[in-house]
């Protein structure tokens, strides 16, 4: 006994006449006995016909479209924690060169740097130049 599913490549098998005559005789015998699923197959055929004639195509306005709901889906660059993180190293960053003025004693580029009084007395520095 065959299968609901053999006798629709049955059906299909019998469009194209490619059926023979005992095995199409089953078929009609199936169809009768069986006229709902005959219903959904011809259903199913005609949503197939009218997918294969359609055309599908984008709009012009597509890409912007999908590029604006990503946007507004995304995670902020900048959140929070990041901006937690930037504060605290530029508040670290401050204090660091507060102390080489303080340490320097002036106000200077070269305090900045770490490069005022420097002498043969203080020579930490010039000891990691010159090696």
């Amino acid at each position: 006994m065959k299968t609901e599913e053999q006798y629709h490549i049955d059906w299909f098998l019998s469009k194209e006449d490619l059926l023979s005559a005992k095995d199409l005789l089953a078929l009609n015998e199936f169809l009768n006995s069986y006229p709902t699923v005959y219903q959904e197959w011809k259903s199913d055929e005609k949503d197939v016909e009218l997918l294969r004639l359609s055309s599908f195509s984008f709009s012009d306005s597509f890409n912007s479209k999908v590029l604006l709901r990503m946007s507004k889906k995304t995670i902020p660059f900048f959140d929070r924690s990041s901006v937690f993180v930037a504060s605290l190293g530029i508040a670290a960053s401050i204090l660091l060169m507060i102390n080489l003025f303080v340490q320097q004693n002036t106000l200077s580029f070269d305090a900045l740097l770490g490069l005022v009084d420097m002498d043969t007395n203080n020579t930490n520095l010039l000891f990691y130049i010159n090696s």
